[in-house]
């Protein structure tokens, strides 16, 4: 699958139970909206199979953890628990800015291929592709403001209501 789906780009794949239990395959984009077009005819063209579900994004996922698999860093497990939010929007520009802040000891890495897989988690390949333009790191301990700080399900609460206001599809 890996190959044939190389063949068209940048697209990848998961597959599994839902939280349904029902069988899913997503065929993902890879957070490239150039490419969801694609994914959309892959999933108009999928065959119609009791108990499977097709999706042209990676749908969010009860999962609110990520395991950093590395030489370095063994399978150190990055939780959203440990994570707070801050959003920046532009009152002029659609996409939403994110700050993610987090303990220092986690920023001796490069961690942002992991946490992107963790906001794919918590709110959807779709969401984080046309509604998250772009997010930093900060360093939990030199915030000044802690307590306006959101936690990950004030954020997806946040996110879900704000990409039903701003629809695009």
């Amino acid at each position: 699958m890996d190959n044939l789906l190389k063949g068209f780009g940048n697209l990848s794949w998961e597959i599994g139970p839902d939280e349904n239990r029902e069988m899913y395959l997503a065929i993902s984009p890879s957070l490239e909206p150039d490419l969801h077009s694609l994914t959309k005819q892959f999933v108009k063209l999928s065959p119609n199979m009791e108990n499977w579900n097709f999706y042209d994004c990676k749908q969010k996922k009860a999962l609110t953890s990520v395991r950093i698999t590395t030489e370095e860093y063994g399978g150190e497990i990055i939780d959203a628990k440990d994570l707070k939010f801050r959003i920046l929007k532009d009152e002029n520009y659609t996409p939403l800015f994110l700050d993610i802040y987090i303990n220092r000891d986690l920023m001796n890495i490069n961690r942002a291929n992991s946490i992107e897989m963790l906001l794919t988690n918590l709110i959807g390949e779709f969401n984080l592709m046309y509604f998250i333009e772009d997010f930093d790191l900060k360093d939990l301990e030199n915030c000044k403001d802690k307590e306006k700080l959101w936690d990950y399900n004030k954020l997806i609460s946040y996110v879900e209501k704000y990409a039903k206001e701003n629809s695009i599809e």
